[in-house]
């Protein structure tokens, strides 16, 4: 056995507490090459907060390990259909919004032309600095050179048609800041109706922020902090929006 898997193994022994056979030995070694290792340490963490070790025999452990781990990985994979909602919407509603606030479906062209010029857009018709920054960023993570912020390479972005195909390519940190830049201007009307509370700016900023990180976590298959409040700021979010997250989630599940 190779040196650094006897001394994770070590590590693994030792918080469960116990002394184990050759053949657990081997059993958890073949674990740790198919098992996702942060998400498994935060099942042994949890299982000995939870002094459910204490309800077993050594030689059950393994079986109780895993049974944890799985209903883990059933909690990731179910929140990841609701972060796909979320995220699919929000995609959706900004393209939309945007585009109907300049009446063009290639609303950052003026913003692009600029760039390609070689000048930073600060002054440009129709837009706040503010928005010229950060529809600059958006292109610039999009299509830019990483050697150099806010230089473009050679391409052009002609091959996206509209502001959805625009914004699909944009990672979900740039959307996020884009909504925010755009809030007054689109967005809003949604979160502040009239007949419930209200979600500031800040507000959506911080339940954004909690659904992205859990979002960066789970598409990477690690463990998600604070399962339930990332499911809850996805719906209350959604619902703004005249999505119920629960129904969505339940249609895909259902489909054939």
């Amino acid at each position: 056995m190779h040196p650094i898997t006897r001394a994770k193994l070590a590590e693994l022994f030792d918080l469960l507490k116990f002394t184990p056979t050759p053949e657990q030995i081997n059993e958890f070694a073949g674990d740790l090459c198919k098992l996702n290792q942060p998400l498994l340490t935060e099942t042994l963490l949890s299982i000995i907060e939870s002094k459910g070790l204490a309800q077993d025999l050594p030689r059950h452990y393994r079986r109780l390990v895993l049974s944890v781990y799985h209903r883990k990985i059933k909690e990731i994979t179910g929140l990841s259909a609701y972060l796909f909602v979320f995220e699919s919407a929000l995609r959706a509603t900004a393209a939309t919004e945007i585009e109907q606030h300049y009446n063009a479906v290639k609303w950052w062209h003026p913003i692009e032309a600029v760039l390609r010029e070689g000048n930073r857009p600060k002054v440009v018709k129709g837009f706040t600095p503010e928005q010229c920054s950060e529809i600059a960023f958006a292109l610039w993570k999009i299509d830019g050179d990483p050697a150099s912020k806010f230089v473009l390479n050679k391409t052009t972005m002609a091959h996206c048609p509209d502001g959805s195909h625009f914004l699909s390519r944009t990672d979900i940190t740039v959307l996020g800041r884009l909504i925010l830049t755009y809030w007054g201007a689109c967005f809003k009307g949604y979160y502040n109706p009239g007949g419930r509370l209200a979600v500031t700016k800040d507000n959506f900023h911080d339940q954004f922020k909690l659904i992205v990180a859990a979002r960066n976590s789970a598409y990477h298959h690690n463990p998600v902090t604070g399962h339930q409040n990332v499911l809850k700021a996805i719906r209350n979010l959604l619902s703004y929006l005249g999505i119920d997250a629960d129904e969505e989630v339940a249609s895909s599940a259902a489909a054939v």
